[in-house]
């Protein structure tokens, strides 16, 4: 998230301080503490859910934003602070949950999106302030699809700010919904293995949606494991996020 924490800074909007929960290997949260350090903004690990019930205390009435914290949000929390918006790369509520761009392209989308809503105890819950769509190549991958988003979301969380600190933001209310009846399984190889009774355009959805290092899509020919990478052979010089399928 570090183009986001950028923007901000940029957009001229003050960070108190940044909290992050420590992640081995994590590039992501890397980056963006290397720029919160650049600019000598304060940093603060949080290891355990718990520990954001006391944080509430020391961030009394304070706006709050999330980019891809990992834990949920406890009521005491949320009733302590001041408003906390979230930023979730996909659309609501359609789409919640974490990683959930393999399934917006296992399941055909022709449109992906961004979007911003304000945090309740729920995942992905709370009322929409904004949200942004843009069409799906039938080349994108998880990989492609996610550069897509990360690559827009920056202007989309300026442009929520706006509404918000203008007064502006008309949130609108996600009706009716419950998230275990809309709840995406986290991808295991199993979600990999072809389904013989798919078209063609299915099983292509079902192949482009697999990780090919991690989860490589497969089927079974006599007892032995097949794997399945796909590829095209030429890529057009405007699309810069798509990817060459393999």
């Amino acid at each position: 998230m570090e183009k986001v924490t950028q923007a901000l800074i940029d957009g001229g909007h003050s960070i108190e301080k940044v909290f992050y929960k420590p992640t081995s290997g994590s590039s992501k949260s890397d980056a963006s503490l290397n720029i919160a350090n650049i600019y000598n903004i304060p940093i603060q690990a949080i290891n355990h859910r718990s520990e954001l019930i006391a944080l509430g205390t020391e961030l009394k009435g304070k706006f709050c934003f999330s980019a891809g914290f990992s834990f949920l949000f406890p009521k005491e929390f949320l009733n302590a602070t001041g408003l906390c918006v979230n930023i979730h790369g996909a659309i609501l509520p359609d789409y919640p949950g974490a990683r959930t761009l393999n399934w917006v392209l296992e399941n055909g989308e022709t449109q992906s999106g961004i979007t911003i809503h304000i945090i309740d105890e729920g995942i992905d819950t709370g009322d929409i302030i904004l949200q942004e769509t843009f069409p799906i190549s039938v080349f994108d991958t998880p990989r492609s699809l996610a550069a897509k988003t990360q690559a827009l979301e920056p202007a989309l969380v300026l442009k929520a700010l706006a509404l918000l600190n203008s007064g502006e933001a008309q949130p609108i209310k996600q009706e009716n919904i419950n998230f275990n009846d809309r709840r995406l399984e986290n991808r295991t190889p199993k979600h990999s293995q072809l389904d013989i009774d798919y078209s063609l355009s299915e099983l292509y959805n079902q192949i482009r949606a697999a990780d090919p290092e991690n989860y490589p899509s497969y089927f079974y020919i006599n007892g032995q494991k097949i794997l399945l990478k796909i590829s095209r052979e030429n890529k057009s010089e405007n699309e810069p996020f798509s990817d060459l399928m393999i």
